[in-house]
């Protein structure tokens, strides 16, 4: 137990290795956000464009949600649940064609309140029908 108790032994060497600056003049933390991805100056808006292509996000997010209710569909042998899989397709195919336009955020909620609560709502009534005793 004593072994744990003791100092390091090189103090100089531990306190050398935390304290100091790298030799570009920054310190160790300021070279773990640089290894995260985490640029120094702000990013070009042309860079963040060929990266993340605007508006695309909510087209994919319905098409996912599209798989979704198809699988769900699926798995419990509900057959009107394949016709909302075929409507958030449709959706998204919507969604894509009006990406640079402020009608998208407007789409995706009605797409989200009727594609998504509508179904969950009709599952919900359906299972509180009358219970056998």
């Amino acid at each position: 137990m004593a072994v744990f108790a003791t100092a390091p032994a090189a103090p100089h060497l531990w306190r050398r290795a935390v304290d100091r600056t790298q030799p570009n003049g920054h310190d160790a933390a300021h070279d773990v956000v640089r290894l995260r991805g985490v640029p120094d100056q702000p990013v070009a808006r042309d860079d963040v464009d060929r990266r993340d292509p605007p508006g695309l996000v909510p087209a994919v997010v319905a098409g996912i949600f599209g798989v979704a209710m198809f699988a769900t569909s699926w798995l419990t042998n509900l057959a009107w649940l394949r016709w909302v899989a075929l409507a958030w397709w449709v959706g998204e195919l919507a969604l894509y064609a009006l990406r640079q336009r402020p009608e998208v955020l407007l789409l995706s909620a009605l797409l989200m309140l009727l594609l998504l609560a509508g179904p969950g709502l009709v599952l919900v009534m359906r299972r509180r029908g009358p219970r056998p005793a």
